[in-house]
């Protein structure tokens, strides 16, 4: 986990996106940089590419991330909020992998928005825009304490994290 090689000053600095009420470990420097948005997408072909809220998804498969992701996280507890059933259609690592699934008309996915901007498969997908559902994480940057030497690096990440949320 970037954290844990953070922590162990494996990595000089990483990006992390957590949970709106998660802060990272006290035991490194955090920087809060600003929410990073998700798109819930679907095939531009299947039935669903006009739902409006989760409950008309709910007969449908997520293609998602294992069971430590965040946003699969977030999609689990939007839906139990309301009741509906989680249904997982593919657990894969990889965006590009999960968007050409979504693509195939395998289930729905939900990335960041660059992501899905960047992706080779935007022409295939739906973005859903739902009511009841607008994911977002937050991005934190974190480095060791004291790791004063690779300032000039530290700031081109952070420039270029926030250049990408604000997409």
């Amino acid at each position: 986990m970037l954290r844990d090689r953070v922590q162990s000053r494996s990595l000089d600095a990483a990006a992390v996106l957590l949970p709106q009420s998660a802060v990272p470990p006290q035991t490194t420097e955090c920087e809060f940089l600003g929410k990073q948005a998700f798109v819930v997408v679907s095939s531009q072909n299947a039935s669903i590419a006009k739902a409006k809220e989760l409950k008309d998804l709910s007969e449908t498969g997520w293609i998602v991330s294992p069971e430590s992701c965040g946003t699969r996280s977030q999609v689990e507890a939007a839906l139990s909020r309301q009741r509906l059933p989680f249904t997982v259609a593919v657990e894969t690592e990889g965006k590009d992998l999960q968007l050409s699934l979504v693509a195939q008309n395998v289930g729905l996915g939900v990335v960041p928005k660059q992501v899905y901007l960047a992706s080779a498969q935007r022409k295939n997908l739906a973005v859903l825009r739902l009511k009841d559902f607008v994911p977002s994480q937050d991005l934190w940057m974190i480095r060791p304490r004291n790791n004063g030497s690779q300032v000039k690096i530290i700031d081109a990440l952070r420039r270029a994290l926030l250049q990408a949320i604000r997409v």
